[in-house]
């Protein structure tokens, strides 16, 4: 859930080729002759193999400063981008030398672990993404960071198609964000 995970097409075909799919929560135990989830039982027996695989995958842990005078802690700072975080970190920790600064363009954004993570989670990276913004150099390195799922934009923008979904995201993205807000019950992430 939210884990980031990163599957090529072939794998894709593969997982969708799967029968049989139980949707029935978590498992909370195997017995010997049925497998109990959150939401239901279904049977088994001691001739199958039982393989767990449902780990949860990155530690949700709390956010701390990304930069410390002797340590870098690499967090996300967009949800869901792991290579491109660490690319980004990397590019801050080489072109700025001040802690506060580096922390500043690069505010932690914790792993979600529920579905309002998800929420607190785009407010912290809209708000990076406007702080790279007003930032000539970061503006630059992100329009060539091969990472960057939007990268190229600026250099398309005088496209239709381009400058028909910026006029969508000005209009729209205001709006959005205070909704979010809104979710969190006004708290700030």
């Amino acid at each position: 859930m939210y884990k980031a995970p990163t599957a090529s097409m072939g794998e894709l075909e593969q997982l969708r080729r799967i029968a049989g799919v139980v949707r029935l929560g978590r498992v909370r135990r195997i017995e010997r002759d049925s497998i109990v989830l959150e939401h239901g039982t279904i049977p088994t027996s001691s001739r199958q193999l039982h393989v767990h695989c449902a780990a949860p995958g990155l530690n949700p842990a709390p956010s701390i400063p990304i930069f410390a005078a002797d340590r870098i802690t690499l967090q996300p700072i967009r949800t869901g981008l792991i290579p491109f975080n660490a690319a980004l970190v990397g590019f801050v920790e080489a072109t700025r030398a001040d802690v506060a600064e580096q922390n500043r363009l690069c505010p932690p954004n914790r792993l979600p672990d529920v579905p309002l993570d998800w929420v607190r989670g785009m407010l912290i990276g809209m708000r990076a993404d406007s702080l790279w913004s007003q930032d000539a150099a970061l503006t630059d390195w992100l329009e060539r960071a091969r990472l960057n799922p939007s990268r190229g934009l600026r250099q398309r923008s005088s496209e239709p198609q381009v400058e028909r979904a910026r006029r969508r995201f000005v209009e729209n993205v205001r709006p959005g964000l205070g909704k979010l807000q809104q979710f969190l019950g006004g708290v700030p992430p």
